[in-house]
């Protein structure tokens, strides 16, 4: 009969997709190694186009740089010890500047332009126990003070 060879046909067709659709998830599951991860981060939007200015959190943000020693190294404007922070949010995005405050040790290890900034200033950032939210206000303070 030709309409159960069709179904069966169709039937066989579907299987075959789905059973080639699942795959061994090789290319799509593949566990990241921690440099593919940290390239990542800076893919995509730069924070400035991303990020809405909060003031509160910007003077909360102001504080915690001077509370957690970033002033000792950064300053806006000039790049003697460390990275000019003036325009950071239109170089980077907001997922790389967040894990360079929260993770600077785990960056220095995996990111490429960690590493280079590493080699350009002969210094490595400091680690300060900084949570998401401090690193979120500290971001929003770059936004007030670093813009070009």
């Amino acid at each position: 009969m030709p309409t159960k060879s069709w179904t069966k046909c169709i039937a066989v067709m579907a299987l075959l997709l789905l059973v080639a659709s699942c795959g061994s998830g090789d290319s799509e599951n593949k566990a990241q190694t921690p440099a593919e991860r940290a390239a990542a981060l800076d893919i995509g939007p730069r924070a400035a186009e991303t990020m809405k200015f909060d003031g509160n959190l910007a003077e909360s943000g102001e504080l915690l740089f001077d509370d957690k020693s970033c002033s000792d190294c950064h300053t806006m404007g000039e790049a003697d010890m460390a990275p000019d922070l003036v325009g950071v949010l239109d170089r980077r995005t907001e997922a790389w500047l967040t894990m360079q405050i929260i993770k600077p040790d785990w960056m220095s290890q995996n990111d490429t332009i960690t590493k280079g900034l590493i080699d350009e200033y002969d210094m490595v950032m400091v680690v300060e126990e900084i949570s998401d939210t401090e690193a979120e206000a500290i971001l929003q303070y770059l936004m007030r003070e670093g813009r070009p």
